[in-house]
């Protein structure tokens, strides 16, 4: 090959462009590394030629990234951590990169094929303008990705109305501050064809009139395959507090914001258990301890439950990494329970469905209460079951 190639500086500059060209801020190169590629590219193409023709310099590496971007061609930037070296910034814009790459695409469009709170024209729309956003590395994944936008099917009970309008209503009134009213669909209609005429008429035959929720929104949390507003709704306080309350954006329905202020999220009462050292309301602890996104008036209580050492990550994907757990002492070599944790949760229905979808793998130690309750469930289950 080095017989057909006349000049090799050439070929060291368009080595050097190489291996610039692929880096980007997550994966940058320093000089180190720039010159250990460079030798071993230059061995592959030159491996019979005198070591001071495959040389690279320092001096050369800087004043090679100078000319690329001041040729407009590459916008290769120095690492803010100076000692990482250089990344391709090419195709960013105010400093972020507005091109996905293959892996970080297939991650978004099945999260949207998976979620019923986007609509499936709104799936479509979206998963479109990836076209023009995707580095598609040829012809073979531009194709692939135009098969996923093609093929995307509303088989997981997607939304029929959009809820994208829905959304921005919701954040807007979020940093405004404002309260919103809306009114719901009925879970049972929601997702079928022309789903608001057909409640519509149900209710009107009913007699039943249309709730209207006005609300302090706060939050917007996903779980589930499901996106949840996370407001304060004035007519779910007790006598002893104020609390939260969480509603589907599928089911959201004529969202408007109001010119009333919200109530600031400090008067809530779980404001103290939820409260960073910051002064800031912990979403993210907020949303573990309410699984499901399960809510009413129960209070926090700990439950000790034991579980399988398999289960080990699925609790830690649930409760966090940081959440507490332990061998369990005098253990038996046959006996499957291996781990033992303290999980301070409301006495939600959403615990319930917790504990019975993962009965298999996780036992519950106390409160005795909760024992009785999850077996009169167990109990009804199969009795039902035998009854079908």
């Amino acid at each position: 090959m080095s017989k057909m190639l006349i000049s090799k500086n050439f070929v060291k500059s368009l080595l050097l462009v190489e291996i610039l060209k692929d880096t980007t801020e997550d994966t940058p190169k320093n000089t180190t590394q720039i010159l250990e590629e460079f030798k071993v590219r230059w061995e592959k193409i030159f491996p019979d030629s005198q070591d001071d023709e495959g040389t690279l310099t320092q001096t050369t590496i800087i004043r090679h990234v100078n000319d690329l971007k001041n040729s407009g061609i590459y916008d290769i930037r120095t690492h803010k951590n100076k000692k990482l070296g250089y990344y391709n910034a090419t195709g960013f814009v105010n400093g972020r990169n507005f091109i996905f790459t293959p892996e970080e695409f297939a991650v978004i469009a099945m999260a949207l094929f998976r979620t019923p709170s986007i609509s499936l024209p709104e799936t479509q729309k979206i998963l479109a303008k990836f076209e023009n956003l995707v580095d598609t590395l040829g012809k073979s994944f531009h194709y692939l990705l135009k098969q996923q936008v093609k093929h995307c099917k509303g088989f997981l009970r997607k939304a029929e109305h959009d809820t994208g309008i829905t959304l921005r209503e919701i954040l807007q009134s979020i940093i405004y501050g404002k309260k919103i009213r809306f009114k719901l669909y009925d879970p049972a209609y929601s997702f079928l064809k022309n789903s608001a005429p057909q409640c519509l008429k149900l209710k009107k035959n009913l007699g039943i009139r249309d709730k209207i929720f006005t609300v302090s929104p706060y939050n917007v949390s996903w779980d589930n395959d499901e996106c949840y507003l996370i407001a304060y709704d004035q007519k779910t306080d007790t006598a002893e507090r104020r609390r939260l309350s969480h509603f589907k954006i599928s089911q959201i329905a004529n969202v408007k914001m109001t010119d009333e202020e919200i109530v600031p999220i400090e008067e809530i009462s779980e404001i103290a258990r939820y409260s960073q050292s910051s002064g800031t309301f912990s979403w993210n602890q907020y949303q573990i301890e309410h699984l499901n996104m399960a809510h009413d008036n129960s209070e926090l209580l700990n439950f000790t439950i034991y579980f399988k050492e398999e289960f080990l990550p699925k609790f830690l994907s649930c409760f966090g990494l940081n959440a507490k757990y332990e061998k369990i002492s005098n253990r038996s070599a046959t006996e499957k329970m291996k781990f033992q944790a303290v999980i301070t949760v409301p006495e939600s229905e959403g615990i319930y469905q917790w504990l019975m979808q993962n009965s298999c793998e996780v036992k519950v130690v106390s409160p005795k209460k909760l024992r009785e309750n999850l077996i009169e469930r167990h109990i009804q289950a199969l009795k039902d079951l035998k009854a079908a």
